[in-house]
């Protein structure tokens, strides 16, 4: 396991460098920064990963054991956010449905490539997260129901026809 860093170069490009600006709104001009490598620090010799419990970034696991596997816990942090929900916790997919809907009713005349442009997705992926939650939604089912699924008790009460019980005192 190696850590690689970088840095970024601030310094005025030399004379003859091109490394891009960035204009800003006002019409300020800033010159780019340039990545580069900086050195590489063995974390982990190929030799001791089987003795890797776990990995903290800033106080965070970031890779822990599971069994003979080491999972990539950024990976799944950021995809618990975007799926995961809960009675507590609406997963940024949900939250991220919940903007849709609500500027398409704002702006009926809007395509949905526009909608979902104005919030940073592509109608490609707002369908895809449709399709990921219509596929968890409790109440999805996708056999119909036999005509004759109805149970039916012994005194011929049905869920569709019950019987009232009738006081005669």
């Amino acid at each position: 396991m190696i850590l690689v860093q970088h840095w970024y170069d601030g310094t005025p490009p030399q004379q003859g460098e091109n490394r891009g600006s960035f204009r800003f709104d006002d019409g300020t001009m800033v010159t780019a920064a340039v990545r580069r490598p900086g050195s590489a620090m063995l974390l982990v010799a190929p030799d001791e990963l089987d003795g890797i419990v776990w990995l903290k970034k800033d106080g965070e696991k970031i890779l822990w054991r599971e069994g003979d596997d080491l999972i990539n816990g950024e990976r799944f942090f950021a995809m618990e956010q975007l799926c995961y929900s809960d009675a507590a916790t609406v997963s940024i997919n949900k939250r991220a449905l919940a903007v849709f809907d609500y500027l398409k009713h704002v702006h009926p005349d809007d395509s949905d490539e526009t909608v979902a442009a104005s919030m940073g997705y592509t109608p490609a992926a707002i369908q895809r997260i449709q399709d990921a939650e219509l596929a968890q939604d409790d109440g999805y089912d996708d056999e119909e129901p036999d005509e004759d699924d109805t149970p039916e008790e012994e005194d011929g009460e049905t869920e569709e026809n019950p019987m009232i019980p009738f006081d005669f005192a």
